[in-house]
């Protein structure tokens, strides 16, 4: 009798090794200390990763601040100018007026000419521009026609390898239907996409055939589709702020084959833009001609004659009522109009030039931005999903609790096996 109790300690073992479906090499016991570890863990990541912390939304708040106080300093600097220029404009000879108005046109265009307002100061070379510009816009309208066509085919087939998943994720069953669905949809998507492709390919690796995995590519599928779309958007917005910038050239300088001026005139004054308001000024072979032999503008004024004696000749000639009257007041009134159109074209008009430039650099760095996002959008997909994965890893095991359940099953097993041999 003490024989057969002495041997129930080992047959009790025995049985825990033998009999029970969980074995010591099959499962491991529970840690108490990792599993906290893991759910603080797992906790904090998410808080880490919550719209609330957005870093992005943050760093495009101050890129935008950045780009505005740009502008407010190129719209200073214009101001400036523009108050330079007028405080000078009136008291310059007609002859000095249209010198600077050809100079800065020819300097607009890139022509090798210096600012006549301001030397040495560089300013853009608006011929080279326009060149580059259209081809710019050539070579982004083909890019963009092809990449909306792959786009319209690959979108499709996209959404049909989502369902897929989906459908093995809500079943919690992989069914062969769904994996040849993925495979051979995966096989279509256009090679120009290499990571969307790589990636629908590696949804079918056996390692990734579990819900959580299949629903973290899932999710980085989404992500990549947003990629697309943001090139897209982002190539129709780069079309469209060079068309823009183009258009803007022509309405400034006109032609950059014109290069006449007063003589010869040009076959067609608007092939110079808003400098053909100044030709106005140059002088006129059928009017009357002055003491040094030269002929007056068409404010009936001699090339050396200074702006501010053309006006005060033309408000006083201005005072009455009979044709002279009249006449001296459109003149007076289109004379101060050009000089408005000049200040125009060296301020307002140049600021719209050179603010094209920055609105683009700030174009494209928010969309850096903006894919960088998408990036670090993804790489939390990948490791959440590591992290969950370990989480859910560390609340299993064989906690305390259940090996106390375990040796009791086995001692009862035992004595009823003890006991049957006894009988």
């Amino acid at each position: 009798m003490k024989k057969g109790v002495g041997i129930l300690p080992g047959f009790v073992l025995l049985i825990l090794v033998l009999g029970c479906d969980i074995c010591s090499w099959a499962q491991r016991l529970h840690d108490s200390t990792a599993d906290q570890l893991m759910q603080t863990t797992e906790t904090r990541f998410k808080e880490l990763t919550a719209k609330d912390h957005d870093a992005f939304a943050a760093a495009a708040d101050n890129l935008k601040s950045i780009h505005e106080h740009d502008l407010d300093i190129l719209r200073e600097k214009n101001v400036a100018k523009v108050n330079a220029v007028i405080n000078r404009l009136p008291f310059q000879t007609w002859q000095r007026f249209l010198d600077r108005a050809r100079l800065k046109r020819r300097q607009l265009l890139g022509l090798g000419a210096q600012d006549p307002d301001f030397p040495g100061e560089s300013e853009p070379d608006l011929k080279q521009a326009r060149d580059q510009t259209n081809k710019n816009i050539e070579n982004l309208s083909k890019e963009l026609t092809s990449a909306q066509a792959e786009a319209e085919k690959t979108l499709p087939i996209v959404g049909d390898i989502e369902k897929a998943i989906q459908n093995i994720i809500a079943s919690g069953k992989i069914g062969q239907a769904d994996l040849e669905t993925i495979k051979s949809e995966a096989q279509k998507v256009p090679n120009v996409f290499s990571s969307l492709k790589s990636l629908a390919n590696s949804v079918t690796q056996p390692e990734g055939l579990t819900p959580l995995i299949l629903d973290a590519r899932l999710r980085r599928l989404k992500i990549e589709q947003e990629r697309i779309d943001l090139r897209l958007e982002y190539k129709r917005s780069e079309i469209q702020a060079l068309t823009d910038l183009r258009d803007r050239i022509a309405i400034v300088v006109g032609d950059p084959a014109e290069t006449g001026w007063c003589d010869p005139a040009p076959a067609e004054a608007s092939n110079l833009g808003l400098f053909r308001y100044f030709l106005s000024a140059c002088p006129k072979p059928a009017l009357a001609t002055c003491r040094e032999g030269s002929n007056v503008n068409g404010y009936g004024a001699c090339p050396k004659e200074k702006i501010i004696t053309t006006i005060a000749s033309l408000a006083k000639a201005s005072h009455g009522f009979d044709e002279d009257a009249l006449g001296a007041r459109e003149g007076l009134t289109d004379l101060l109009s050009i000089l408005g159109f000049y200040t125009s074209t060296i301020g307002t008009q140049q600021f719209l030039l050179e603010s094209a430039d920055i609105e683009q650099q700030y174009s494209a760095t928010l969309f850096q931005l903006r894919m960088l996002e998408l990036d670090s959008e993804e790489h939390v997909i990948m490791l959440g999903a590591g992290i969950d994965g370990l989480a859910i890893y560390e609340k299993g095991g064989i906690r305390s609790e259940d090996m106390g359940h375990l040796i009791q099953a086995a001692q009862a097993a035992a004595v009823a096996a003890i006991a049957g041999r006894s009988k």
